[in-house]
């Protein structure tokens, strides 16, 4: 704007829904007018646009499971706040007909149950972010599939109404317990002691019967 405004006045102006303005000069470039005081000029900078297409999975999915939206929705908030104190993991497990929806931070766990219309594939668990999770499942009330490529590809979430929607996964570990609970370890066997044979002594011989050296003949000596 030729007179600068307030920042938020400045957000407001571009934000609001009315008609636009726009004309371009090949010398400035793209100017969109949002106002009679604010203006914005585009212009072209050299370079190829971010591929958003390439993030789409297309390899079949070692994950599916399907839930119902607002049981997972339930259950994500249930976990929220647990999850905000650790990069806002949230953990998803999947066995059976039983989900497990958990969130774990300062040696503090919390969980709860959602149930599951089908799970097929492995690994049974992935992690995500709780802020995309729970705006992505606000006023959702119908089935959703989820499907997971595995690795670092993202996780798609879609419903028979709406279109789908990626989410990235996040890094977290399974197979190590919290803090303070360490499962004792297993009481091993004591290793038998080794048998030495006992110790040949001689036979003791009574002091009554101890033999006497015998005396050898001599010859007399003559007096």
């Amino acid at each position: 704007p030729r007179v600068p405004t307030p920042g938020e006045a400045f957000v407001d102006i571009m934000l609001a829904r009315r008609q636009l303005k726009v004309a371009f000069d090949s010398k400035r470039g793209l100017r969109v007018a949002f106002s009679p005081s604010v203006s914005v000029i585009v212009k072209l900078v050299e370079g190829s646009p971010p591929a958003w297409i390439k993030l789409i999975p297309k390899a079949e999915p070692v994950l599916k499971v399907q839930f119902f939206a607002r049981e997972l929705d339930t259950a994500v908030r249930r976990v929220r706040d647990v999850a905000n104190q650790n990069k806002g993991i949230v953990r998803l497990q999947f066995e059976g007909e039983i989900g497990t929806v958990s969130a774990r931070a300062d040696g503090r766990e919390v969980s709860a149950k959602i149930s599951l219309l089908s799970v097929d594939g492995a690994p049974n668990h992935l992690a995500l972010n709780v802020g995309y999770l729970t705006e992505y499942l606000s006023g959702k009330d119908s089935i959703i599939t989820m499907a997971w490529t595995g690795g670092e590809a993202p996780a798609s979430f879609q419903t028979p109404k709406s279109p789908r929607v990626l989410i990235m996964p996040m890094t977290a570990q399974w197979d190590k317990p919290l803090p303070g609970t360490q499962p004792e370890p297993e009481a091993q066997p004591e290793p038998e002691a080794a048998t030495t044979p006992p110790e040949q002594t001689a036979p003791v011989t009574p002091e009554g019967n101890a033999s006497k050296p015998e005396k050898q003949p001599g010859k007399k000596k003559k007096g």
